[in-house]
């Protein structure tokens, strides 16, 4: 089974698309599936993923070389020359930029669209509603946007809303579970973190407010800001930027960059008070630290924020009032007004990665049970029609060496030489087309070739079609058995699989006005003259063109 994430790097966004993408792929490569991620933009984020890696266990099936499972894309997907680079078995989108999904709904066995400010509803409602494909489409809202509207039980179904599918890495649930283990400490902790890129240089905004409210109130804060692998702020330069791979510093002040994850998780599971950004690490932070302080850096962060507010689980900052905001947040303490519990947080994204296996495959055996009744075959009387997308390689060039055969090839339509490939290539367009249907008949004794017979111009709403029918050249004409010729056999094939198995109304075929044999065959088999084309084929002989008359012929089903 393939699983593609296609996410996106793009200057302005940060990485949290990303990140959350990463988190998400490490499930199913946990499970054991083949996962690959193409991330549209620029390649920012490759430190960002060459530290999370050093979080990968040594128990863990997960190999530390997960890079390679990374491919940057200076274009759109949609743009690719080559579509079959990223076609999925399920494919699984977070992005902002992507607005038509019609390529990824008629590859994909499943579609998962992340959703965080409900943009992809209407998408949602109109697909549901239309059923024009195969693929299962799925919208996941991990900061409960949905569970504030009135959705019926269709829709439910196909949403994943609220926040116990946030993407949480491992390392946060164990430092929450330590949490309680933890003796007294003597300092009060706080953490700062705003992401990769912090392109406000929000971080070193906090940090001269922390700086000061230290100073002035005698806090005796111990304070750790964390900055992103794009950070490029005047952080850089300060006195209290840790060395990369530093350990956890008992100073007060401490500036980290591009930090692994378990590293970040220690900090926040020690912080009686965590300023944050929306987004994955304020799922993270509103998780471990005792409070938490959120600031809307990006206006798709304004409705996670007030979500998780109201829930009791952050308090947002404001961006006019912060130094006044956060002095009145450390001098007093909020009172418990929790309406959720923290250890619910990502708790149910290992469910929702083994929902879409499951889906994918219940797709799969619904898709080969379709095609199994498309591509059906038939029995009749010890013989059997083999659907042309159903025979074998060898039993392909058996029916190209019959079709080339002057006896046959003379009194058809196309009566060139028909090359390999284009045999095979009618062949391979058979899968997709609903208006044909060859068959190959084999007396399923021995498994001797009779025939080929096929029914073209399919027309469903008028219950008609047009017949197809030619005798294996190289075979006897009559079973030694029964006497019955094969002709006859062939026909009551065709009748069987029209009439009893399409429930057609009209059968019709078309027979050059030459052919004395093959028409007294068809009036022989009940069939009925019903028109004449003038004119209507053409044949070659002796390099002159001579043109001749076609009829028509037709039988109705009685059985109806």
């Amino acid at each position: 089974m393939k699983i593609r994430i296609l996410t996106e790097s793009i200057k302005g966004l940060g990485l949290g698309h990303v990140a959350r993408c990463y988190t998400l792929g490490l499930i199913f490569l946990e499970m054991g599936y083949e996962i690959d991620f193409f991330v549209r933009g620029n390649a920012d984020f490759i430190e960002f993923l060459e530290t999370q890696k050093n979080n990968i266990s040594k128990d863990s099936n997960i190999k530390k070389d997960i890079m390679k499972n990374f491919y940057p894309l200076p274009i759109a997907w949609e743009c690719l020359k080559h579509k079959e680079l990223v076609k999925s078995d399920i494919y699984i989108i977070d992005s902002y930029e992507i607005n038509d999904f019609s390529s990824f709904l008629s590859d994909a066995k499943i579609l998962v669209l992340f959703d965080d400010d409900g943009r992809h509803l209407s998408l949602l409602k109109s697909y549901l509603k239309s059923k024009r494909g195969k693929a299962k489409l799925f919208l996941l809202n991990p900061n409960g946007l949905y569970q504030k509207q009135g959705l019926d039980e269709i829709l439910k179904d196909h949403i994943l809303t609220g926040l116990e599918y946030a993407m949480i890495r491992p390392c946060f649930h164990k430092a929450l579970e330590s949490m309680s283990k933890k003796e007294h400490q003597e300092r009060r902790h706080i953490t700062v973190c705003f992401g990769g890129e912090d392109s406000q240089d929000m971080s070193n905004r906090i940090f001269n407010i922390l700086e000061k409210l230290n100073s002035t109130h005698e806090l005796d804060l111990s304070i750790n800001i964390i900055i992103g692998a794009n950070y490029k702020g005047k952080l850089l330069k300060s006195t209290h930027f840790k060395k990369p791979n530093s350990k956890n510093s008992n100073e007060t002040y401490n500036i980290y960059q591009n930090i692994p994850q378990d590293f970040l998780a220690t900090c926040l599971a020690k912080s009686e008070y965590s300023i944050v950004s929306g987004g994955g690490i304020l799922f993270e932070a509103a998780m471990l630290a005792q409070n938490t302080l959120a600031i809307e850096l990006a206006s798709n962060q304004k409705d996670q924020i007030e979500l998780m507010e109201e829930k009791g689980l952050v308090r947002k900052l404001n961006h006019k009032n912060l130094k006044e905001d956060i002095e009145y947040a450390l001098l007093n303490p909020k009172q418990d007004t929790l309406t959720y519990n923290k250890h619910d947080i990502g708790t149910k994204i290992i469910d929702f990665a083994n929902r879409l296996v499951l889906e994918s495959i219940n797709v799969a055996l619904q898709i080969n049970h379709i095609s199994r009744q498309k591509h059906k075959n038939f029995t009749l009387n010890g013989y059997i029609a083999i659907n042309f997308c159903n025979i074998s390689q060898d039993e392909a060039l058996r029916v190209l060496r019959y079709r080339n055969n002057p006896i046959i090839s003379e009194n058809m339509y196309g009566s060139d030489h028909i090359s390999e490939k284009t045999h095979f290539n009618f062949i391979a367009s058979l899968m997709k087309d609903e208006q044909s249907k060859y068959f190959l008949v084999q007396d399923s004794k021995n498994m001797q070739d009779i025939g080929v017979i096929s029914l073209n111009r399919i027309n469903i709403k008028h219950k008609n079609a047009y017949l197809g029918i030619y005798k294996n050249p190289e075979a006897r004409t009559k079973n030694k058995t029964n006497k019955i010729s094969y002709g006859t056999m062939l026909m009551d094939l065709l009748k069987h699989i029209a009439f009893c198995e399409y429930k057609l109304h009209m059968l019709y075929l078309e027979v050059i006005a030459s052919n004395i044999q093959a028409i007294r065959f068809y009036e022989k088999e009940g069939f009925a003259f019903m028109g004449e084309l003038i004119d209507g084929f053409s044949q070659h002989k002796n390099k002159a063109q001579k043109f001749c008359n076609v009829l028509v012929y037709g039988i109705k089903n009685e059985t109806i």
